[in-house]
């Protein structure tokens, strides 16, 4: 998981400098952007600067055993829930990260910035996945969550796609760096 989301944070960075330009800064209080840009992205592994994202991506592992997705939309303000059991938000996973959210505001930006934000106010919305009819392909279902949202692309996969998934992102992890859209790999596993 962290391997893959340093990998999505790489791309992020390096598509912002193909542009030709930085995307202007977003102060939190501002929180919205342009939507003809790509997200500025950051997967949960590193230090996050809140002045400069629109979309923070957090993979939580649950009782050990299953991995679940929450999307900070900062444009949006909303978190979203991903979860392929389709069973709900059970573990009380998002207040967690409300409060984490809230307090690393606080200590980045100051006490004005995070009660402003109005956190307790955003909307939680459980979005709808690609059902996981086994036991072991969440951790895949959670990083192709990921993936297409941190690029503005819709889920375009399902349980019958997961071996090619799961061979583009060996691939993937062995060169460190994302060499494929999620359309590529699904079409390569309905041939």
């Amino acid at each position: 998981m962290n391997s893959y989301g340093g990998m999505i944070n790489a791309r992020d960075d390096q598509l912002r400098q193909f542009l030709g330009r930085e995307p202007p800064e977003t102060t939190v209080s501002e929180l919205r952007t342009s939507k003809r840009r790509p997200r500025r992205a950051r997967v949960m592994n590193t230090l996050i600067d809140w002045k400069a994202v629109d979309l923070v991506v957090f993979s939580v592992n649950l009782m050990r055993s299953h991995w679940v997705l929450v999307l900070l939309d900062v444009e949006g303000l909303r978190f979203l829930y991903f979860d392929s059991f389709l069973s709900g938000d059970i573990c009380g996973v998002v207040p967690i990260m409300r409060r984490w959210v809230c307090d690393d505001i606080f200590h980045q930006l100051g006490e004005a910035t995070a009660a402003g934000l109005g956190l307790d106010n955003w909307l939680v919305v459980n979005e709808l996945v690609p059902r996981q009819l086994d036991t072991s392909s969440c951790g895949l279902f959670a990083l192709m969550c990921a993936n297409p949202f941190s690029m503005r692309f819709p889920l375009s996969f399902s349980q019958e796609d997961m071996p090619a998934i799961r061979q583009r992102l060996s691939v993937d992890l062995l060169l460190d760096r994302i060499e494929w859209i999620d359309e590529e790999a699904v079409v390569s596993a309905r041939q």
